[in-house]
């Protein structure tokens, strides 16, 4: 399996605190079945603005360890958006994921933010295709997932964190990432691991709820999707809108404690 979001890089975000910790998630990753990890610590205005050098450094601190668990690493970010994100994208400051054509992004958690459009067309201009990070988590999607809907239309990719399948970021986001998967708006399964004590770098779990909720085929599919994005090749998508029905079902099921 592979992760293309993961904090795995010791000391450099909110991620692994050290390299002791660091090592004890690849040896995590490995026992599980996770033979490739994108690194992706945290790019923001505010509290993180790493420097790819200093990302590159990092990596190279837990590669021999990685090497001896036959697990392969490669540089990438989760990038905050901003008004400023294809500025620095531009720019040289940003790691793409693992050197290919998709960038990962952020939204807030609160909503989609008004200047989303415009700077993810700005992205998309410099030939660069954005992957939202964890859209079940989105208070704006969470509460009309069909938001997303105008952006995937425009070639943007959605990536779910396999604990939200799971419940373990509670009853709403796991309802919200049920939905976005069974109708085809997730084109990405990843752990997005902190540490070796939560949020661990765990996939296999996830994918076996994966196949449950919406098939062995889109499981495969999506775990298919994070070679093609290693390989920089083109990822489609085919996605629709969840319908009024669909959503009046899902609202019973969850009253009844279903979802």
């Amino acid at each position: 399996m592979i992760d293309i979001h993961c904090h795995i890089l010791p000391g450099i975000d909110d991620g692994a605190k050290d390299i002791d910790t660091a090592v004890e998630m690849l040896r995590i990753a490995a026992a599980d079945g996770i033979k490739e990890i994108i690194t992706t610590p945290h790019y923001e205005d505010i509290r993180y603005h790493p420097t790819k050098a200093e990302i590159a450094a990092k990596l190279e601190l837990i590669r021999p360890e990685a090497e001896k668990l036959g697990i392969t690493l490669y540089p990438g970010m989760e990038v905050y958006l901003t008004p400023e994100t294809p500025r620095d994208l531009k720019e040289g400051r940003l790691n793409t994921l693992a050197g290919s054509k998709y960038l990962l992004v952020e939204f807030p958690f609160q909503e989609i933010p008004p200047y989303a459009d415009k700077v993810i067309f700005e992205i998309m201009l410099q030939g660069i295709i954005p992957v939202i990070a964890h859209p079940e988590r989105n208070g704006g999607i969470i509460a009309y997932p069909n938001c997303l809907v105008k952006l995937l239309d425009k070639g943007v990719l959605t990536q779910v964190n396999g604990g939200s399948l799971l419940g373990c970021f509670g009853q709403e986001v796991g309802s919200c990432a049920k939905k976005l998967v069974k109708h085809g708006m997730v084109h990405f399964l990843s752990s997005d691991a902190h540490s070796d004590k939560r949020r661990t770098p765990l996939l296999s779990e996830a994918v076996d709820k994966l196949k449950e909720i919406a098939g062995a085929d889109t499981a495969a599919r999506l775990l298919k999707n994070s070679q093609k994005l290693l390989n920089n090749e083109t990822i489609t998508s085919s996605h629709q809108p969840i319908t009024r029905k669909a959503a009046l079902i899902t609202s019973l099921l969850r009253r009844i404690n279903v979802f």
